[in-house]
């Protein structure tokens, strides 16, 4: 039972790390901080402001020369439990590298900057690996209102930069010309809740979502998308905020409810986190919706069955291939390096790697896929990671240009919440 209840508490932890990071509360929340730790072999500089936030390097154990890699993230502070799915990720990615050889002979060395969940140390992160720690690219941030404040710093310094953030319409209309990112976005999910819309012949859906701007945006375009194939996507007026992990989802459920009656679906697209999909869809079951819910690639998560597997069963969500690789069909792409991945996160971490694992394994793949013809060229490095064609990720396919800084935009697959798993339906892209 002991057991039990601590892992219940660290999914617990972790969603709640996630709702604060993805709505930004975090920096409103200033002070927050760990204490300063550094391996490396040379201590960093003391005295300049561009230095107070923590710093890490893992250093390869290897005599041969090495490549440095910046990491900015949430370490400490209300971001800490979402950052450490990324950093367990990126561990595993940089073990692998460096006992395979490393890059054309040199050993990958991450030097890591905690933000500690603050907008004004990440900026000062930024500035310290890029003036201070020279390193060829960076990895991160995670928090959404970050972004832009570190792609400033690392637009103008010229250094190569790969964000765990989903891009916006604007980062889509105009992508900064050294600024990338790992995971897929608003255009990915909509064409992923869409198959599952076609594959089940649903003509006609209700969809809901919180204000978490990537469901929003989610919803608009699948609503456009749909449309064009004589399928009725009717949106419910019923919305509500992210921000609090432990909100009483009753009454917003009342309303959905309600409104679904109304509007007399065949399914329901529920666009939520993964700990509030537990208790909509309950309420919802007491009050007599029976129809399918379908939710987003955010409950595909094992902190879905936190609060009772029983609560979400039959649900139905668009997810990577990583929640069960062995599950897909052979030949899915890249069906090798999901299964790899998932065998390898599983015996060096004890559990099987959930999709923000995937952020920092896929991201630092990546620079080493550029690093083979770039060298540690920054320049060079920016423009073979925008070369890069059919890249097998974790997450999915990537394949940027200089139109395209996103790269991945399919990968996801049709799972099933069944007896407190996901079973494999389909593949959708």
């Amino acid at each position: 039972m002991r057991a039990g209840r601590r892992r219940q508490g660290r999914w617990v932890v972790l969603i709640a790390g996630v709702l604060a990071v993805a709505l930004g509360v975090a920096v409103l929340l200033a002070g927050c901080g760990g204490t300063e730790t550094t391996t490396t072999t040379t201590p960093p500089a003391t005295g300049s402001e561009t230095t107070t936030t923590p710093t890490t390097s893992t250093e390869p154990t290897a005599d041969a020369p090495t490549i440095k890699i910046g990491h900015l993230d949430s370490i400490s502070g209300p971001g800490a439990a979402a950052a450490s799915s990324i950093v367990d990720g990126l561990d595993l990615a940089v073990e692998k590298i460096n006992a395979a050889g490393g890059i054309n002979g040199s050993m990958l060395e991450i030097v890591t900057v905690d933000d500690g969940s603050d907008m004004g140390k990440a900026a000062a992160g930024a500035t310290k690996l890029v003036e201070q720690d020279k390193v060829t690219a960076i990895l991160g941030p995670f928090v959404p209102p970050f972004g832009m404040a570190v792609r400033q710093i690392t637009e103008k310094a010229e250094v190569p930069n790969l964000m765990f953030i989903s891009a916006m319409p604007d980062d889509l209309a105009q992508p900064g010309a050294w600024t990338f990112h790992t995971i897929q976005t608003f255009d990915a999910n909509a064409a992923a809740l869409l198959g599952i819309v076609r594959a089940h012949g649903f003509k006609k859906v209700a969809a809901v979502s919180d204000q978490v701007p990537v469901h929003v945006l989610s919803l608009q375009m699948l609503k456009e998308e749909a449309a064009k194939e004589g399928i009725e996507v009717t949106i419910l007026p019923d919305t509500w905020e992210a921000s609090d992990p432990n909100m009483n989802m009753g009454p917003i459920s009342n309303k959905i409810a309600a409104s679904t009656k109304s509007a007399d679906p065949e399914a329901l697209l529920l666009q939520a986190t993964a700990l509030q999909v537990g208790q909509v869809m309950k309420n919802l079951q007491t009050q007599g919706i029976t129809v399918p819910i379908i939710g987003s690639p955010a409950a595909a998560h094992p902190v879905l069955f936190a609060m009772g597997p029983e609560q979400v069963e039959g649900l139905i969500v668009p997810g990577p291939g990583m929640l069960d690789a062995h599950a897909l069909p052979d030949d899915y792409p890249g069906k090798d390096v999901l299964v790899d991945y998932f065998d390898s996160f599983t015996a060096k971490f004890g559990h099987p790697p959930d999709f923000m694992s995937g952020y920092g394994y896929d991201g630092l793949y990546l620079i080493a896929e550029g690093l083979k013809t770039s060298g540690d060229d920054r320049a060079k490095l920016r423009d073979a990671i925008e070369g890069i064609k059919g890249f097998n990720g974790v997450l999915g396919p990537f394949s940027f240009s200089a139109t395209d800084h996103v790269g991945v935009h399919g990968g996801f697959v049709e799972w099933k919440v069944e007896g407190g798993r996901f079973v494999f339906v389909r593949t959708l892209d």
